[in-house]
This record gives structure tokens, C-alpha cells and sequence, in this order.
């Protein structure tokens, strides 16, 4: 009884902090659920993003991201020198020259 008397509010925190634990377990672990009683889209006609009827999307791109997004015409590549082991694990042939 000294104990109980002594120490109540350490059996009263330590009750109330495992009840806690235990509520938030039980929570975290629990299937999440929904429901919508409004007008939604079909699943045909919806993923992610709006589908069009023929399950392609629309996208709109300004001006300045097609310029960015468009590769150059020609690219020019100059190679000095090609490692030894580049090429050891092709399983195409491939002529290097130097």
C-alpha cells in the first residue's frame, strides 16, 4: 500500500501511456475506408488523370517548354579515346577505330 500511495501518478502515466500505444497500434494497423455519395466519374473515363474516350489524355505545353523539349537536329560527338574495357561485355560486335 506504501507503494501505491508513493507512486500513483508514475501507475497512473504508464496506464494511460499503454493505453495510448496500444489505441495507436490498433489505429495504424486498421483498414482505411472511403466512400464518395457524389457524382463521380466512371472508371472508364477516369485513372489517375482524365482519360478521353479513347484512353488518351490531353496535355497542354506552352511554347517555351516545346523549345526545351525538342532535341537539336544534329549532334555532334568527338571521341578521343575509348576505355579498354568499354566494349568487353557487348554482345554485339563493335569495330572501334582509332
Amino acid at each position: 500500500m506504501k507503494f501505491l500511495k508513493e507512486n500513483w501518478y508514475k501507475l497512473m502515466t504508464g496506464t494511460a501511456m499503454l493505453i495510448f500505444a496500444c489505441g495507436f497500434f490498433i489505429y495504424a494497423v486498421s483498414p482505411s475506408y472511403a466512400s464518395y455519395n457524389g457524382n463521380s466519374p466512371s472508371n472508364n473515363d477516369y485513372a489517375l488523370v482524365p482519360l478521353n474516350k479513347d484512353g488518351s489524355i490531353n496535355i497542354k505545353i506552352s511554347e517555351e517548354q516545346l523549345k526545351t523539349l525538342k532535341p537539336l537536329s544534329t549532334i555532334d560527338v568527338n571521341i578521343e579515346e575509348v576505355d579498354s574495357y568499354a566494349f568487353s561485355y557487348c554482345t554485339v560486335p563493335v569495330e572501334v577505330v582509332n
